[in-house]
């Protein structure tokens, strides 16, 4: 419906993150996402989702793959935390995975206080192969168990996107789990 501004990642303008990319200009984007002053995509709907999944918990898988390496996995984990603290400011739970060919997690909570916990396991990646359907299978059928809130989470696939194509079963997996309640996007 037009432009308006504020700080939701999803809908940010893509000049805005050409702002991000620029090293040299980071810190506008910094400030004109704390101040709010982010251009963003205006809906014309303004419909929402259920109460249950609005308030659902978050999903960030970085891509932590060798063809990540430089500024790509900076601006990957920039943008998680740019994500856990609109999750957190909405007293969702955070849940950020790292994956290369190994999968590691760490389950932030609700709590805002937890953004150096963020800092540090971010800080430690190992810049390795790829196999999300190795994380798919590993996410759905190890971790998500262990939080039985979560069928309702989004999740967010932060990557170059430089995938092998998923397996049948990867996909029968993340369609499963569309049913139950969850949202996928990536960036």
């Amino acid at each position: 419906a037009g432009i308006t501004v504020g700080n939701e990642i999803a809908i940010v303008l893509p000049t805005e993150l050409a702002i991000l990319a620029d090293s040299m200009l980071q810190n506008v984007f910094y400030h004109k996402f704390t101040t709010r002053q982010l251009q963003l995509f205006a809906s014309a709907s303004q419909s929402k989702s259920s109460k249950k999944h609005e308030d659902g918990p978050v999903i960030i898988c970085v891509d932590t793959s060798s063809s990540m390496e430089g500024e790509p996995i900076m601006v990957a984990k920039a943008l998680s935390v740019a994500v856990a603290i609109i999750a957190w400011r909405k007293k969702r739970d955070v849940i950020v995975v790292k994956y290369s060919d190994q999968y590691h997690y760490k389950n932030l909570g609700h709590n805002r206080n937890n953004l150096v916990d963020l800092a540090r396991f971010l800080s430690e990646v190992t810049m390795a192969g790829n196999n999300e359907n190795g994380m798919f299978r590993w996410l759905f059928e190890e971790v998500k168990p262990m939080y039985t809130d979560y069928n309702t989470a989004d999740i967010l696939c932060i990557s170059d996107f430089g995938w092998m194509p998923l397996s049948q079963e990867t996909e029968k997996i993340i369609e499963t789990e569309k049913q139950k309640g969850m949202k996928f996007y990536g960036l």
